[in-house]
């Protein structure tokens, strides 16, 4: 009797080598680092989208000045992360 193999849906683990890993890894928060506050309210129903943009501006005051430190964190971080990469890529060059 033959039995299918059950296949896993939340296997995440990279299927490629580390090194290509850390730079997908690299690239990906270069990209998403800047956390947009104006996003798009999207809805089909009038009223919703009408009852969040009021929730957004009455909590503006509150909200934004903590997105704000997040993207300062983010940045520093973003760019610590690639100048750390780039001494470690001049250090492997200087070693071979």
């Amino acid at each position: 009797m033959l039995r299918k193999k059950k296949i896993n849906n939340f296997d995440f683990t990279p299927k490629i080598n580390e090194e290509d890993n850390f730079r997908y890894d690299l690239d990906t928060l270069n990209r998403v680092w800047n956390v947009n506050l104006e996003r798009e309210i999207l809805s089909r129903n009038k009223l919703f989208s009408f009852v969040k943009k009021v929730i957004r501006k009455l909590t503006r005051w509150y909200v934004v000045p903590m997105m704000q430190d997040q993207i300062t964190f983010n940045s520093y971080a973003v760019r610590t992360i690639n100048n750390l990469n780039k001494q470690n890529e001049k250090n492997e060059t200087n070693i071979r």
